[in-house]
């Protein structure tokens, strides 16, 4: 189920599904997408873990394909170019503060780091998520409901009956 067009889709399975997403994906549109994925429960421990911070609203998740970034001096460094700083991290995603709020400065961050893809969502955004698929639970959504981030150099798109629509050339993430 889309949750909004910048590629998060949220969908009842495992993570094995969203290979099987993204390969119908390519079918369908003939574009490639890196896939991440974290459990809606995994990304609500997140968020918990961040939103009472008074920086929330500056805070956003990172996803990426690789093990946990150790947050040293060296990353740091990297992260402060970019303007934030790296405070969280565990096996495929990281939490990171901009300067400003309203910025994604985390995504090259990792992509440089991890030499890899990655994609991102705000804390305001993830709370936005979060809120209306718990209730969606209420009304048989399970707990092994995933989040999937396509992480995209051009936002998808989807039609209203639900449909994929290939990106739009000169869009921006």
């Amino acid at each position: 189920m889309p949750f909004q067009s910048n590629g998060t889709v949220v969908f009842e399975g495992d993570a094995e599904r969203a290979q099987d997403a993204a390969l119908a994906l390519a079918a369908h549109a003939g574009v490639e997408r890196e896939v991440f994925t974290l459990t809606l429960d995994r990304v609500r421990d997140i968020v918990s873990d961040h939103d009472p911070a008074p920086d929330a609203n500056r805070r956003e998740l990172t996803l990426h394909a690789r093990n946990r970034i150790t947050l040293d001096a060296t990353a740091q460094t990297d992260a402060g170019r970019r303007r934030c700083v790296l405070l969280d991290t565990g096996v495929g995603w990281v939490v990171s503060l901009n300067e400003r709020a309203r910025e994604s400065n985390a995504t090259p961050v990792l992509e440089r780091l991890t030499g890899a893809p990655a994609t991102s969502s705000g804390i305001p955004t993830l709370e936005r998520l979060i809120d209306r698929f718990s209730r969606g639970r209420r009304s048989g959504v399970s707990a092994r409901t995933s989040a999937v981030h396509f992480a995209v150099a051009d936002p998808l798109s989807f039609d209203t009956d639900g449909g994929f629509r290939p990106p739009r050339r000169g869009a921006h993430s």
